[in-house]
This record gives C-alpha cells, structure tokens and sequence, in this order.
C-alpha cells in the first residue's frame, strides 16, 4: 500500500498559523495517523498574505518556520493528473 498524506490547503494553514487551538489540535491528530503536506500553490498564497499583510516580518517568519516543518509538494501538470 502506498504512504497517503493529507494536503492541507490554506482554509487550514492560515488559521493553524494564527494559534487557532481547535486546527492545531486536529493537525496534531492527523499526523499521529497519516504524513501532513501542502503544495507548493499554498505556500504561495501563504507568502502573498504575509507580505500584503500589516505585520509582514512576522508573518513571513511564521511562514518560513512552517515551510520547514510540513511536506510540500510541486504542483505541476503531471501532480494534477493524480
């Protein structure tokens, strides 16, 4: 059997970075069972947030630290055929 991950888009990411207890919690649940990853696609929606946003350096920090925590997949054109 192949290795499954949850894909997590931003609807989740952006609140996870935010503290929010009750994602944090079903995160933290969701890796004990199976790999947490992202896209490539929502880290870029994430950086073009954290620098349009009032407190960019923090949030550019909160994306970095993220990025270096979670899988991130390229999305191309073959990655979308899956």
């Amino acid at each position: 059997m192949e290795d499954l991950a949850i894909c997590l888009d931003t609807d989740i990411l952006i609140p996870f970075l935010r503290k929010d207890a009750s994602i944090r919690k079903i995160i933290k649940e969701i890796e004990e069972k199976t790999q947490v990853a992202t896209t490539s696609i929502n880290f870029f929606e994430l950086y073009y947030g954290a620098y349009k946003s009032e407190t960019m350096e923090k949030n550019l920090s909160a994306v970095d630290k993220l990025s270096e925590q979670i899988t991130i997949f390229d999305f191309d054109l073959d990655t979308s055929r899956l």
